[in-house]
């Protein structure tokens, strides 16, 4: 398995802390709303500050929602390499059986060759008149 979720997460998590920060950041300019200016600049002052407050929460609002995405690709990559892993491990066992099947079929005809060896060496190779044994 790799690191890739762990390095995925971290980055989730560095975004969810800028997305506070954009948070924070919307609460110090509404508080900067609140001298006491009387003025028609100062109405169109709170205005903008108004204004930049919600492009503050909007911007934390698509922080969060990357950090939820970062945190679910973490999980589908998590479950892609299990996968990949079991999908490895059985190619793994099937190999290793067939690999396990001949040598059985190897030893099973090398019996059947010592087998037949004996019978020809036991009959003085009257058994088989026309085939000469390959040995």
């Amino acid at each position: 398995m790799s690191t890739d979720p762990e390095q995925i997460r971290a980055a989730a998590r560095i975004v969810s802390g800028l997305a506070s920060r954009a948070r924070a950041a919307s609460v110090a300019v509404t508080g900067a709303g609140h001298a006491r200016w009387e003025s028609l600049g100062a109405q169109r002052f709170r205005t903008q500050l108004g204004m930049q407050r919600g492009a503050f929460l909007r911007c934390a609002g698509a922080l969060e929602d990357l950090s939820t995405l970062l945190l679910n690709h973490a999980l589908h990559v998590e479950s892609h390499e299990a996968a990949l892993a079991k999908a490895a491990l059985a190619v793994t066992n099937t190999a290793q059986t067939v690999v396990d099947d001949a040598r059985r079929t190897v030893h099973d005809a090398a019996t059947v060759a010592r087998d037949a060896r004996h019978v020809w060496d036991d009959t003085g190779g009257s058994v088989l008149h026309t085939v000469s044994p390959p040995w």
